[in-house]
């Protein structure tokens, strides 16, 4: 059986630039307008939460695609299998594909945590979805917005070659070594 390619990408900063959205719930949580990177440099919990929660559900019209990413996947569509994997709730399974619909995001899968997965780090939770994967594909592409997340699952895979590592900075894509991320 010939092994299939995936495309797994981050949603919130990555597929969709968030920072409008964040500035808005956290002027109405804290009443001090942060950018998503001030936002999770808040040592509070709770706080982030809260602020993201606003975010995904009264200001989720403010999120904006990324466009030349989004081109990409609809380029890439008919030779890879896509999985949109969010740090979401699952809660918010509906109104995150309908958003991917929305804007044309070609998708197979949305993954989003489960509740009982909330109490995991972003990164950690990534890295073990890779876990249930690395073996069923010939090659992975993968698209975040944080390098921290790049980082861990290139640590946890040092010597799987099959997996890609792409940071997104805006509309910018920086291919980035797995094993020069395990190292840093």
């Amino acid at each position: 059986m010939k092994l299939k390619k995936l495309i797994v990408s981050d949603l919130d900063g990555t597929l969709f630039f968030i920072d409008e959205a964040v500035r808005k719930a956290s002027m109405n949580v804290i009443g001090e307008s942060l950018d998503y990177a001030g936002v999770r440099s808040l040592e509070d919990k709770a706080l982030k939460s809260e602020i993201y929660d606003l975010y995904q559900s009264r200001y989720k019209s403010d999120l904006e695609p990324n466009q030349n990413l989004i081109n990409f996947f609809k380029k890439c569509s008919n030779d890879y299998e896509i999985i949109v994997l969010s740090a979401r709730e699952i809660t918010l399974q509906k109104d995150t594909e309908d958003l991917l619909k929305r804007h044309k995001v070609p998708y197979n899968k949305v993954v989003l945590r489960s509740r009982s997965d909330l109490s995991i780090d972003d990164e950690v939770w990534k890295s073990e979805f890779f876990k249930n994967k690395i073996n069923n594909y010939e090659e992975i592409l993968f698209y975040e917005d944080k390098r921290e997340n790049l980082k861990l699952v290139a640590s946890n895979f040092k010597n799987v070659d099959k997996i890609k590592y792409f940071l997104v900075s805006g509309s910018k894509l920086e291919e980035l070594s797995g094993k020069e991320l395990s190292k840093s």
